[in-house]
């Protein structure tokens, strides 16, 4: 597997209460959602995931269409490196979420 390509993924809960994810069914989604960018992701420990992609360029369209969910709990990403010899993944912090705002009633003009 290419480690030059990886992004750590961790479930985000929702509902305030822990539940496993499962990595078959997420495996399933994410390669119907991001298609031909995903090339496979690997469980590190419960709820923490390693998605690696083909190219840069596949990475780099996954983090900029954030947020992902699966289900109703999304995810937080950190860039990261699938060699533990340069940073162990225990050590990476999730210290923001992309979440998507809605405002409703704005006038077409002053929409951007």
């Amino acid at each position: 597997m290419d480690a030059n390509h990886n992004m750590l993924m961790k479930v985000g809960h929702s509902s305030g209460q822990v539940r496993a994810i499962p990595l078959e069914p997420l495996k399933k989604v994410l390669s119907k959602v991001w298609g031909s960018c995903f090339l496979d992701i690997s469980l590190v420990d419960t709820n923490l995931f390693i998605a690696h992609f083909r190219t840069w360029d596949d990475l780099s369209w996954v983090w900029n269409k954030q947020p992902w969910s699966f289900g109703s709990d999304n995810f937080l990403f950190e860039w990261a490196t699938a060699d533990e010899k340069h940073k162990p993944l225990s050590t990476y912090t999730f210290k923001t979420i992309m979440v998507s705002v809605r405002f409703y009633g704005v006038p077409m003009p002053l929409r951007s």
